[in-house]
């Protein structure tokens, strides 16, 4: 989450690591955060503190070298669908590759690509915090659908012991599982940075998918 300018930032180690992005395959950020511009107005269905900026700190994210954004979080319809749509074409407008929201719900579970020097990679992104309060949805008879995000609805059991954990953690895979059958959603687990380093240590163990 960035709320002020860090590129003037002459701290040594942390140019370091913003040198470390760069010089990946493909960064991947979860934006956490919303673009509303200017005469923004914070929903009231905001979830906890409304998170948003100006879009000019975009320029901030492509400083730091952030190849693909991650939006679909509990923060997206802070200030509303308009605020969304207004992020939406803040990004599009740079041609910033995002992914987890949209402008219908079709749109929002899509896969996004970026194309990098040496692969390409798709990219696809859902929330499960807030799922309800800022879900996209797609038209429908007499109305145009609605901006949002894409949805992860998973049930959580509570339970208490060692054992009971085990069990928990079992129940929690067989819901997610059920939930994503429902929803036909996908479930995709990512490396945010992805380096030549750890593209070569996979394939000497033999790990590289195949295509």
């Amino acid at each position: 989450m960035l709320t002020q300018r860090i590129s003037p930032n002459p701290d040594a180690d942390f140019l370091a690591l913003v040198e470390m992005l760069r010089k990946t395959d493909v960064t991947i950020t979860n934006v956490e955060m919303v673009f509303p511009g200017r005469g923004r107005m914070a929903s009231t269905t905001m979830h906890g503190i409304p998170c948003g900026v100006e879009p000019g700190l975009l320029s901030e994210f492509e400083w730091l070298g952030i190849d693909i954004y991650g939006m679909g979080h509990n923060h997206a319809t802070d200030y509303g669908v308009s605020g969304l749509v207004a992020s939406i074409e803040a990004l599009e407008a740079r041609g910033l590759t995002y992914a987890g929201v949209g402008r219908t719900l079709q749109e929002a579970r899509a896969p996004r690509y970026f194309d990098a020097p040496d692969c390409r990679v798709a990219y696809i992104a859902a929330g499960s915090s807030n799922a309800r309060l800022c879900l996209a949805a797609d038209p429908s008879v007499g109305d145009v659908g609605r901006p949002g995000t894409a949805p992860l609805r998973v049930q959580k059991p509570i339970t208490s012991g060692r054992s009971g954990s085990t069990n928990c953690a079992r129940s929690w895979r067989r819901q997610a599982s059920m939930s994503l059958r429902r929803e036909r959603l996908p479930l995709v687990f990512t490396f945010h940075i992805l380096t030549r380093t750890s593209t070569m240590d996979l394939r000497r163990e033999g790990l590289r998918s195949r295509a």
